[in-house]
């Protein structure tokens, strides 16, 4: 802390190594020895005060202020030598089981992380990269949790080295990203291992940016699904039960795409799927308006509740090819099959007719007459156009092969039941139209951002790799 020297003698004196009686406005040594006072400037000096702090409030508590607009959970436990805290409030704790050289938040006044990732929101991007506002809503809020958790500072710090580059230089990643990213990847495997701070949001958000880092440095790897399946067990690991403010709904609402893009990797059913975490995703939308961008949010969101029944549809139809027509199973499964596709046809049909195109047209047209007036505000409405149209794509296939196959297998007289195949799916003219369509948004996506283009890329041809991809 800043304190005040004591003794304040002026220059004369002090060079003359003479008592000052510190009279103004000048001095009785320097009047009396007809030199010239040059009076008394404020010298200051800093004062290590944090361990008489730390004895006084040991085992104390009291209020941290806080703007009343911070949620509850601005604050968690801070298990390094940056700082101890819990919640809203700040706990000396002089007999802590972990060394900590300091007591007190990283940033008492301004915190240069928060002025470096406000500019990087929005500043202007090129080449790899896409605007970091993009990746969520929940990127807003994390300003005000700066300084309170390592994890979190140290993945902000790596993200903001990957977006401080000149807007007209195209970022590369060099030997300062890599360090930063090193110390980011430490300090999360030390939250994630320890009990207190393992659940928490901030640690949550920093497993989040890790993954974008990740992504950003290895653009033509794949290194960062192995994070994605870090980040999607992490989600479920922390129950329903967790996601409750605004700050973790937005997270969860930000890594729907990626955690079903890991559902369908595995061919296994995502945890998403369940009513409870259902109910949890239509709850409601306060998590977006917070965001310039949160109508393009919830469009993902929604988009997002369709698909995710599409892992648990792909691995039952991986599971059907493999049936004869002759096994007791096989009409029973080719109707759930059936049933399951055509569910999820409506839903991607209504969330383009109803929800997204109507945003960039005025009245109903072909999917064909769609195509020459979109014009996408940003990257994410291109990657949703993509997505919806390449499932509709898949979909039709796998429909059509299984009502194929079933029909094969039943008598002629057992053939009037069948589903119409007229009655679910588009015209096959409708469907070349959404292929041309899902290729030119995915064209203009990877025009756009690299970064974006590759998670979209992996998630497509999961999709079609399970829907007969050919």
């Amino acid at each position: 802390m800043v304190g005040v020297i004591t003794s304040n003698r002026c220059a004369t004196c002090r060079k003359r190594k003479k008592k000052c009686d510190e009279k103004k406005p000048a001095c009785s040594q320097c009047i009396q020895g007809g030199w010239e006072c040059p009076g008394y400037p404020s010298n200051w000096k800093f004062v290590n005060e944090v361990p008489k702090l730390a004895e006084h409030y040991a085992g104390k508590k009291y209020l941290y202020e806080s703007n009343t607009w911070i949620e509850e959970e601005q604050f968690t436990n801070y298990p390094d030598e940056r700082g101890v805290s819990i919640s809203n409030s700040f706990v000396w704790d002089t007999h802590s089981k972990i060394s900590a050289k300091l007591k007190v938040p990283r940033f008492i006044d301004l915190n240069p992380l928060v002025t470096q990732f406000t500019f990087c929101l929005e500043c202007p991007v090129k080449g790899d990269l896409m605007r970091l506002s993009l990746a969520g809503s929940f990127t807003r809020l994390i300003p005000a949790r700066l300084g309170c958790n390592a994890a979190l500072d140290d993945a902000v710090s790596c993200i903001c080295s990957i977006y401080c580059y000149a807007p007209s230089t195209a970022y590369r990643a060099d030997k300062e990203v890599f360090q930063k990213y090193n110390v980011a990847l430490n300090s999360l495997r030390q939250f994630l291992g320890n009990e207190d701070t393992n659940m928490a949001s901030e640690t949550l958000c920093a497993s989040v940016l890790l993954q974008m880092c990740e992504l950003a440095v290895n653009v033509d790897r794949g290194e960062w699904s192995q994070l994605t399946l870090g980040t999607a067990s992490l989600f479920a690991s922390r129950g329903l039960h967790r996601y409750k403010s605004i700050f973790e709904k937005a997270i969860l609402h930000s890594q729907l795409s990626y955690i079903i893009g890991h559902s369908l990797r595995t061919k296994e059913p995502c945890f998403l799927k369940t009513k409870e975490w259902q109910a949890l995703l239509v709850e409601d939308s306060d998590w977006a308006t917070i965001d310039p961008n949160g109508h393009t949010f919830l469009l993902k969101s929604k988009v997002c509740a369709v698909l995710v029944h599409m892992p648990s549809l792909l691995a039952l139809f991986s599971d059907f090819l493999k049936l004869q027509p002759s096994d007791e199973n096989f009409i029973a499964m080719s109707e759930l099959i059936l049933h399951d596709a055509s569910r999820l046809i409506k839903g991607l049909q209504k969330f383009l007719a109803i929800a997204f195109e109507p945003r960039f047209v005025a009245q109903s047209l072909s999917v064909q007459s769609i195509q020459s007036q979109l014009r996408y505000e940003n990257v994410v409405l291109g990657v949703l156009d993509c997505v919806g149209n390449t499932g509709l794509v898949t979909l039709d296939r796998i429909f059509r092969h299984t009502n194929q196959r079933r029909k094969q297998s039943l008598l002629l007289e057992e053939m009037a039941g069948c589903i119409q195949v007229d009655d679910i799916v588009e015209s096959k003219e409708t469907i070349e139209e959404r292929r041309a369509r899902a290729l030119s948004a995915f064209q203009y996506v990877c025009g756009e951002s690299r970064l974006a283009a590759k998670p979209l890329e992996f998630g497509i041809h999961q999709m079609q790799a399970g829907g007969l991809h050919g």
